[in-house]
């Protein structure tokens, strides 16, 4: 689970110590007041990981403690992940956001039959513009782990086939299909399987070393956890991987928030140029209703666990996004220091009051869709 906190900022000031004793004595309340049996929280200060660190349990009836190195199903987490790789592609001028995305498929394509194909470009799949449907790609049993990315786009694995359903660029509409468009775009322009396109441009650069989309039947089966009931939760696997499908730990991902800043010649932390080609808010409007809905959905039981909505706020543009601050981490990680100069234990001089050094990353994660998560174990 990953657990974006609040009200922290006053302690994360403090520094990591103070931080992690305020964790240490919050977290168990939380686990339970949330009926969830583990968390892991990670802390970047000034865009440099300082802190991560976990609470409860992997499996309450193994024992298996929840760790910082625990293997995840971040959820939709992954779309950021996947925003970042198509980017990569777009700096090296492979594709351009306005051009349409039929241009380069040819495995499959978006219906021409209205003419309004043309509108759907890479930009708006990125910023969930582009009219399409199907929030929420499809999971199988792990005995039908060979569907194809062609079979979950026509409808063959649940019936829907991606497909425009609203005038693309007129309102933000979420959908998880529309990244499995990108994850087809990127197999068809790169040459490579998804997940390889990924290892050597994503994860490679930067440290993710436990990261995959293509996780084995084994390393899923061991991510799985049980529902608010105590019972085991039948091991499945995310058909469109770019969308949903990413099983990373709280080490990558700090790795991979690190990732957004850089990083100035005085010494100042900013945004990298590719974060900022994802901040930059969608033209289509987000509705209150979207909002309301999107916040009455997470007080359902989601993958078995219980949760409880963030306060929310609305910023035009860049749909629901959650209040919060600035997450943590409990060891140095490998790597960072030669990237940013710093020792990830330092105490880093930095303007932590009104907003957290990660608001960007808030952002970014907002500007391609995601709002929060609350991906645990399954």
């Amino acid at each position: 689970m990953w657990l974006l906190i609040g009200p922290t900022l006053a302690a994360a000031q403090e520094g990591p110590d103070r931080f992690r004793a305020m964790l240490d004595s919050v977290a168990p309340g939380l686990l339970a007041e949330h009926e969830v049996a583990g968390l892991v929280i990670a802390y970047l200060h000034d865009g440099v990981p300082v802190l991560t660190t976990g609470y409860g349990f992997v499996d309450p009836s193994s024992g298996q403690a929840m760790t910082a190195s625990t293997p995840l199903n971040v959820a939709s987490l992954s779309k950021a992940v996947t925003a970042w790789g198509v980017l990569g592609l777009v700096a090296d001028g492979d594709l351009a956001l306005g051009q349409p995305v039929n241009e380069r498929l040819t495995r499959w394509r978006l219906s021409e039959s209205d003419g309004r194909s043309r509108q759907v470009t890479i930009g708006r799949l990125l910023s969930h513009t582009a009219g399409l449907n199907v929030p929420s790609v499809p999971m199988v049993p792990l005995n039908q782990s060979n569907v194809t990315l062609e079979a979950t786009l026509s409808g063959e694995v649940d019936g829907t086939a991606v497909a425009i359903v609203q005038e693309p660029g007129a309102s933000w509409q979420y959908s998880g299909g529309g990244y499995t468009v990108l994850e087809l775009l990127v197999e068809e322009v790169s040459g490579q399987r998804f997940d390889d396109f990924m290892r050597a441009t994503v994860f490679g650069p930067n440290l993710m070393t436990a990261s995959t989309f293509s996780p084995t039947d084994d390393e899923i089966r061991a991510t799985m956890g049980t529902d608010s009931n105590g019972n085991s939760i039948a091991p499945y696997r995310v058909t469109g991987a770019a969308a949903g499908g990413l099983m990373t730990d709280a080490v990558d991902m700090s790795h991979f928030l690190s990732g957004y800043f850089e990083i100035a010649d005085d010494g100042t932390t900013r945004p990298s140029e590719m974060a900022t080609q994802l901040l930059r808010a969608p033209t289509a409007k987000v509705t209150i209703q979207w909002c309301r809905e999107r916040i009455l959905r997470a007080r359902s039981v989601r993958s078995g666990f219980r949760t409880k909505p963030v306060p929310q706020r609305r910023k035009p543009g860049r749909g629901c996004i959650p209040d919060r601050g600035p997450i943590s981490r409990d060891s140095p990680i490998p790597g960072r220091e030669q990237r940013s100069g710093r020792r990830s234990t330092d105490t880093v001089p930095g303007a932590l009051g009104g907003l957290p050094p990660n608001t960007a990353a808030a952002n970014l994660l907002s500007a391609v869709g995601l709002g929060w998560t609350t991906s645990a174990p399954r």
